[in-house]
């Protein structure tokens, strides 16, 4: 499986993709805090609020680009100014670095479903959250899918139903 938009002529994904809800969050511990510099410490109360604070980014490997936070504003509106004070080419590292109170970062939903139901990443700023892109199964085409291969994408597809379920 694999985020993003397929692009590959040459492969195939079935109907249903599941949308890709990203979610603005940081260390429970970390948004929560009192201590410090409060200002600096609390959940940003809005988009210009986010450059005030430490954020963590991911790097494209490929690329070597930083991935633009996707935030839902008007489209009048410029773009906030996110800061780059850790910068990780891992989205694992990412997570880990959020969960340990190094700053805040956006993540695909699905993939930090469990800190969210555990509280260890508190979102925040939901109302400017966006779907951007689909989970795909990607596959070659064929003429007939191999059963092993079609029992692996229907039990993913399951599984992603649901955990989509189970988050409403």
């Amino acid at each position: 499986m694999e985020p993003g938009k397929s692009q590959d002529a040459s492969l195939s994904a079935p109907p249903g993709t599941a949308p890709l809800r990203l979610e603005a969050a940081g260390a429970q511990n970390l948004l929560d805090s009192r201590t410090g510099s409060e200002s600096l410490r609390l959940a940003p109360r809005s988009l210009d609020a986010l450059q005030e604070h430490d954020c963590i980014r991911y790097r494209f490997v490929s690329t070597g680009r930083v991935e633009s936070w996707a935030l839902r504003q008007p489209a009048s509106a410029p773009a906030p100014r996110i800061p780059e004070t850790f910068v990780f080419n891992n989205s694992e590292a990412v997570t880990h670095a959020a969960r340990a109170g190094f700053g805040i970062a956006q993540f695909v939903e699905l993939m930090i479903r469990p800190e969210l139901e555990a509280g260890t990443l508190r979102p925040f700023l939901r109302e400017h959250s966006l779907e951007r892109g689909a989970l795909w199964l990607v596959l070659p085409q064929t003429r007939r899918t191999p059963p092993k291969v079609k029992a692996l994408g229907d039990f993913l597809a399951r599984l992603v139903e649901e955990d989509e379920a189970g988050a409403r």
